[in-house]
């Protein structure tokens, strides 16, 4: 056994593991985000978190507006009843206010156009009105938006309803806080890019376009690195590059006690904070710390691991980055087809196929980590995270089932 095989296992003690609510309050206690700001056009903000207050910089309507479709009229014509409109004129009498519209001064309120008609003359008739007053639907000045009225807050996430509102209070450009810059280092003597032929020994590096998906969807950015041979010096020389460009760095790989896996010894002498190993499955040899002030994130390899690591642990450091509480999934009640067990002294991670029987009712059926690649990749949609103190749920019991992607 040579002296870093040694060490190695003193930075992976399993009786020293915490869990992965644990590692998150550490991780949080040492790492003080500064993000900057950009402007963006209004195009671009959709899901962006607004960086300031803004206010309105319209007054709409500006006047007034009709409420409704139909014409525009006057309420004194109806002072005493429906008027004889026998004699009536375009222009005159009435205008047409179509839902939006401004309209002539002359006029007053509003009547909805499923109560106007024409004959073969073209004599307009009107059905009685219950109230006619002035001002019925009609959108007095301001009723939409008001110059210097605030529009949105600070800190929140801009959504695609939100962007129309921006747009009608005449702001064209938005500030907001900077994407997270997120440094992907894939680790490993066997990895090729996606793309190259395969020769025996070798595999596909296919974390990293999940990784890249994903931090899109949580608006975030990736920086990308080649990937690194398992060699001390070339995984130095990468985590320098990274901590260089970004604001927190995932290393893919390495992260058990293999006569390769080198990031947690590089790691444990870098990092002011270092934690290697949660109580967690799978994932349990993860690795986290704190380096030149920014976090470096080490998930293992199988995809699986690699997206329990990316869930519970960078999405809410950049939850963490915005200021914002991380997102939720929808859980729904479902019923478990198959038994689970699991270690009674860890976080489990199933994997779920939800789907609905006959009575709409949702069933969840356990995928077996034994599964071939291919099909778990394919039908598992739904997760479940047993706790520590479980150790088991019997087939037919009712959970809580966390919707990834597709409901079947």
């Amino acid at each position: 056994m040579t002296e870093y095989k040694r060490k190695s296992k003193a930075y992976y003690d399993p009786e020293k593991l915490i869990t992965r609510a644990e590692t998150l309050e550490r991780l949080r206690e040492h790492w003080r985000p500064r993000p900057g700001r950009e402007t963006v056009p209004l195009s671009q903000a959709a899901g962006r978190v607004c960086a300031e207050e803004l206010a309105s910089h319209n007054t709409q309507p500006l006047v007034r507006a009709s409420m409704a479709d139909g014409i525009a009229v006057r309420s004194a014509d109806f002072e005493n009843g429906p008027p004889d409109t026998s004699n009536w004129r375009e222009g005159r009498d009435y205008v047409p206010a179509d839902m939006g519209d401004d309209f002539d001064d002359a006029f007053d309120m509003v009547i909805n156009i499923e109560k106007v008609s024409f004959d073969s003359n073209g004599v307009i008739h009107l059905e009685a009105e219950e109230e006619a007053r002035s001002g019925l639907r009609v959108k007095p000045s301001g009723d939409t938006l008001r110059l210097g009225e605030s529009v949105m807050a600070a800190g929140l996430l801009i959504n695609p309803f939100q962007v129309g509102l921006l747009a009608g209070a005449g702001i064209n450009e938005v500030p907001v806080t900077a994407r997270p810059r997120v440094a992907y280092i894939p680790t490993g003597d066997e990895l090729v890019p996606p793309g190259r032929p395969l020769e025996r020994g070798r595999t596909v590096e296919s974390n990293g376009l999940m990784v890249a998906a994903t931090l899109e969807a949580w608006q975030a950015d990736q920086r990308p690195l080649p990937i690194v041979a398992d060699q001390k010096a070339a995984l130095a020389s990468a985590l320098d590059e990274a901590l260089a460009a970004s604001d927190l760095v995932l290393i893919n790989g390495g992260s058990s006690m293999g006569s390769e896996d080198h990031v947690s010894g590089l790691l444990a002498r870098r990092g002011t904070f270092f934690q290697h190993g949660v109580r967690a499955i799978p994932g349990m040899p993860m690795a986290v710390a704190i380096v030149d002030g920014k976090p470096v994130i080490n998930i293992p390899g199988p995809p699986f691991a690699a997206f329990c690591g990316l869930d519970w642990c960078l999405k809410p450091l950049i939850a963490h980055w915005y200021g914002r509480p991380c997102p939720q999934r929808r859980t729904v009640p479902a019923k478990l087809t198959k038994p689970l067990r699991k270690p009674e002294q860890f976080e489990f991670f199933s994997r779920l196929h939800l789907f609905r029987d006959l009575n709409l009712k949702y069933q969840a059926e356990p995928i077996r980590f034994d599964e071939r690649y291919a099909e778990a990749a394919r039908r598992f949609n739904a997760i479940i995270i047993l706790p520590i103190g479980c150790d088991r749920i019997e087939a037919g019991e009712e959970i809580e089932a966390e919707i990834l992607y597709t409901e079947h």
